[in-house]
């Protein structure tokens, strides 16, 4: 469910170290596109402790979520297939490679 509070819950087991964990859901979001990598940062907003999640599609959409809120999504340019994407704490940008073999930064 959106918005429900989580996280990683330690308990005991009887795994030789004993302690297992479990995942507990923090929130998620229903995507209109079929996924294929992400990145994480703080997109624009590099001197805040807070990272956003940037998703991209197997159609070539780029979605930008800021914890519980999509806040951006548009198609890249030339896109033919989805491809590496990597964002760049120092340049405060988001890197990927056209299919016509171009490296593509961006900012948000």
């Amino acid at each position: 469910r959106p918005g429900e509070a989580g996280g990683l819950v330690s308990g005991e087991s009887d795994l030789a170290s004993g302690v297992a964990y479990d995942l507990k859901l923090i929130y998620q979001h229903r995507l209109k596109h079929t996924a294929y990598n992400m990145c994480q940062g703080p997109f624009g907003r590099a001197s805040t402790q807070t990272d956003f999640i940037c998703i991209q599609s197997l159609d070539g959409v780029v979605t930008i979520y800021e914890n519980e809120v999509q806040s951006y999504a548009c198609y890249l340019p030339e896109f033919l297939l989805p491809g590496p994407i990597a964002y760049c704490r120092q340049l405060d940008a988001i890197f990927t490679a056209s299919s016509a073999r171009f490296v593509q930064c961006y900012r948000y």
